[in-house]
């Protein structure tokens, strides 16, 4: 009977960690989700898979370095009938987040309850996932596809031949995180080819499946890759830098929020508690007996991403800290299986929360802000201080005209500022983008006068009106 009432409150005690884990997850994700209107990139996305056409979306979405697919869900969701657009487009990127939460626990039964726990806590509190979940881009689902074909990695065992099911759906997975990102093309790609190099030695069978896995990926994103060179898709991406110190530290922000303020509870700590785990992996490292579940593996294959697209971007600039979110799970895992097996396991256990703590009060900060650009203030301002029809702005006027469909104005219009000229109405309002816009210093003829300027958060809008001469 003891050991009844034992066994039901272990069970009880796991239920606990898990809501806890999996509810600090959702509330970070959810708390403020509408604190800003969209931004420049979102609204890309958002007005690309707004389009009614299947034949303009996809000229549209030609200008666009990125592989299409993750637009053409969006375009999907999109036709879900919801009374605020602005707030359906961001409940998708919310719902992929809280689903990789989801499956972070459903697909990693087959590991120790210490990891799977540990791992499901580093995603509920990474600040990376948490930031992406609020982003209506395809990081979020990015990051899901990646944990995902992970997850299914770790539960091959050998002979991986007899497990047909989970090579179908790593090689229909690898297609898909492909046409969602080149990272994910990049990340799929690397986890495979190290896994074909791990085992092109001892067990020739399983590094030809794992070869033929690679050649049909590759065949079936060639011709992606043959577009983005040929329509030259990959200059757009032109405004990325080369690597610098910046890069790293928008990576390792993924991992933990830095403060300047507790610089020893969110970087030095962490990275002595990261280094420890590394340098006594390496100490017990033995090759021989690597298998799917060995974390040294996935600890390889996520500093070989991070890199060899370091060194290739010293080249040509491809890589972002965002991209490398598709290491997270490499690396997470790493952690959770090493920590797991510490002497001083909850002493361990201790600084890791200490440091998430602190790290979730820098995100805080300054993340659950308006931060970014204000489009939807912006034409909140402009419907309310500009009689219209017509508004000049040197930037995006179809992320404008989006917002005001959104609020059924119909009595407003935005066009690009170089059609001034063709403007004859009593009242002309000029909004700037304060992040850049066509370069063109367009001002009124001198039959308009200026009469006030409105300030909102990423844009000046100036308003004139016309006066007669004579």
């Amino acid at each position: 009977m003891s050991t009844d009432k034992s066994h039901r409150m272990s069970r009880f005690r796991l239920t606990l960690m898990i809501s806890l884990f999996l509810g600090i997850g959702v509330f970070l994700r959810v708390y403020q989700l509408d604190r800003q209107s969209l931004w420049g990139d979102e609204l890309f996305s958002v007005h690309s898979s707004s389009i009614d056409s299947w034949s303009e979306f996809f000229t549209v979405i030609s200008s666009d370095p990125h592989p299409p697919l993750f637009q053409i869900i969006l375009k999907l969701w999109l036709k879900i009938p919801f009374q605020n657009q602005e707030i359906l487009a961001k409940i998708f990127s919310l719902t992929v987040s809280i689903l990789n939460l989801i499956l972070v626990w459903l697909l990693s039964g087959h590991l120790p309850i210490k990891i799977r726990l540990l791992f499901l806590f580093l995603f509920s509190v990474s600040p990376g996932a948490i930031y992406y979940a609020q982003e209506v881009r395809s990081y979020s689902l990015l990051l899901l596809l990646s944990t995902i074909f992970f997850l299914l990695v770790t539960k091959l065992k050998n002979p991986v031949i007899k497990q047909k099911s989970i090579l179908i759906s790593l090689l229909v997975l690898s297609i898909l995180i492909s046409y969602i990102h080149l990272f994910g093309f990049i990340y799929s790609g690397f986890l495979i080819l190290f896994l074909f190099l791990i085992h092109s030695f001892s067990e020739r069978k399983i590094s030809i499946v794992f070869l033929t896995i690679g050649i049909i990926v590759i065949l079936a994103y060639f011709p992606f890759l043959i577009h983005l060179k040929q329509a030259g898709r990959i200059e757009t991406a032109g405004w990325i830098s080369a690597p610098d110190s910046i890069l790293f530290l928008g990576f390792y922000n993924l991992f933990f929020s830095v403060s300047i303020k507790h610089l020893i509870l969110t970087v030095i700590l962490p990275l002595i508690l990261f280094l420890v785990l590394l340098i006594r992996n390496l100490v017990n490292i033995k090759i021989s007996n690597w298998n799917f579940q060995t974390s040294t593996i996935y600890l390889f294959v996520a500093l070989s991403i991070i890199f060899l697209t370091t060194l290739f971007s010293f080249y040509i600039p491809i890589t972002t800290s965002r991209n490398w979110i598709v290491t997270l799970p490499l690396i997470y895992y790493f952690i959770s299986v090493e920590m797991s097996s510490l002497k001083y396991f909850k002493f361990f256990i201790l600084i890791l929360i200490l440091s998430v703590v602190f790290s979730l009060m820098s995100l805080r900060k300054n993340f659950y802000i308006e931060f970014k650009e204000d489009w939807r203030g912006a034409t909140q301002v402009i419907s309310g201080k500009c009689p219209g029809p017509l508004v000049l702005t040197d930037a995006f006027p179809e992320f404008f005209n989006l917002y005001l469909k959104w609020n059924k104005v119909q009595d407003i219009h935005f066009d690009w500022n170089y059609n001034l000229e063709t403007a004859n109405q009593t009242y002309i309002c000029l909004v700037s983008r304060k992040l850049g816009g066509n370069n063109l210093k367009v001002e009124p003829k001198e039959s308009y006068r200026f009469i006030e300027k409105y300030e909102v958060l990423g844009f000046e809008i100036k308003k004139f009106k016309k006066v007669n001469l004579f």
